[in-house]
Parts: structure tokens; C-alpha cells; sequence
């Protein structure tokens, strides 16, 4: 076994390290700057998908009291429409379909449009080909997709983003006076 002399052991008398603390500050560097762009990414995104959210709540809500007061689709859709568009997703307003178009009883042009109006009955089945009645409810859902881009695009040779958000929401509103509309989630949604 070898054995260490007091000069060895003695920190005073060791070579100098200078220079590793900037080593690992370099090699950390872009690591941080990685951590960094997700946490914002993460953060925009989460914020995009509330807001989003809370345009889907308003446009399927605003559609069931407009179609219950008035009894037209066309401006149930309208109203959706204009309630989403008040409600910005990241400073920009949110544009949905109108869906209209398809005849038939409730005016849908397709059963995966961003509007959809139908009877929605108290078991939770949203019937798209069928008009309320006094004993079902008014339903309407919305859905919408967007796009949110990163807002740093490109770090170090990697791209970040686009990302995909989605949200839907239903609403009914109980045909009687003074019915109330309610967010509410179907069980299933029948269309022709």
C-alpha cells in the first residue's frame, strides 16, 4: 500500500482546479435554457386550453337559450358563434363553424361540426335528427380545435410546436318556464 506524504495530503499543496466551475456552467447552460422553453410552453398551452374551455362553455350555453327563446336554429348558431368569438384564446378570438345547412329538423350540416344542436334527453343522449320536446331538453355542443404555437419556435436545432388543443362542452336547457341551461356531459350523441 502506498503511502501519502503530508505535502500530498495537504490541500494547500495540491494543483490548482480553476476553471471547473465554467465547465459545468457551459455544459448546464442549454439544459436550463431546454427546461426553461418547456415550463413557458407548458404554461401558454394549459392557459390556451382554459380559455379555450371557458368559449366552448359560453357558445354552447348562449346557443340553448337563444333556440329556446326564439326557436331558431340559425340564430341559436349565431349566438354560439358570437359568444365564442367574445372569449379570446391568447389575445384572439375563437371562430367556430356554424354547422348549418344539413336541413332536417335541427339545421345540422354534419354530426362532427363545431355546432351541433339537438334534443337532449334526461338520460344524456344527445339526438341530433330530433327536435325538443316539452318533456326532453334543449342541446347544444360545441367543440373547437386550435392550433397554439411555441413562443420559441426553435432552440439549439430543436422546434417546439405547434401544439394541439381541444375542447368541448355541452349545454341543455330544460323546455319550461324558467328552465335554466346547464353545462352537462352526454352519454352518447345519435345523429341520422
Amino acid at each position: 500500500m502506498r503511502r501519502v506524504s503530508p505535502a500530498e495530503s495537504d490541500p494547500s499543496t495540491r494543483p490548482p482546479r480553476r476553471g471547473i466551475a465554467t465547465v459545468w456552467i457551459i455544459a448546464s447552460v442549454p439544459a436550463i435554457f431546454m427546461l426553461l422553453i418547456l415550463v413557458t410552453d407548458i404554461g401558454t398551452v394549459w392557459q390556451a386550453r382554459m380559455e379555450l374551455e371557458t368559449a366552448m362553455e359560453a357558445a354552447a350555453l348562449a346557443a340553448v337559450q337563444e333556440w329556446k327563446a326564439t326557436g331558431n336554429t340559425n340564430l341559436a348558431r349565431t349566438a354560439a358563434q358570437n359568444f365564442a368569438a367574445t372569449n379570446t384564446v391568447l389575445g384572439y378570438p375563437v371562430l367556430i363553424a356554424s354547422n348549418a345547412g344539413g336541413g332536417g329538423t335541427n339545421d345540422n350540416s354534419l354530426c362532427e361540426g363545431d355546432i351541433l344542436l339537438g334534443n337532449l334527453t334526461s338520460a344524456g343522449v344527445l339526438e341530433a335528427s330530433v327536435a325538443p320536446s316539452s318533456t326532453n331538453y334543449y342541446g347544444a355542443r360545441v367543440i373547437h380545435t386550435l392550433q397554439v404555437p411555441s413562443l420559441w419556435k426553435t432552440f439549439a436545432g430543436v422546434t417546439f410546436g405547434p401544439y394541439l388543443i381541444h375542447a368541448e362542452s355541452v349545454a341543455r336547457l330544460q323546455f319550461n318556464p324558467g328552465g335554466t341551461p346547464q353545462l352537462t356531459r352526454p352519454v352518447s350523441i345519435t345523429c341520422p
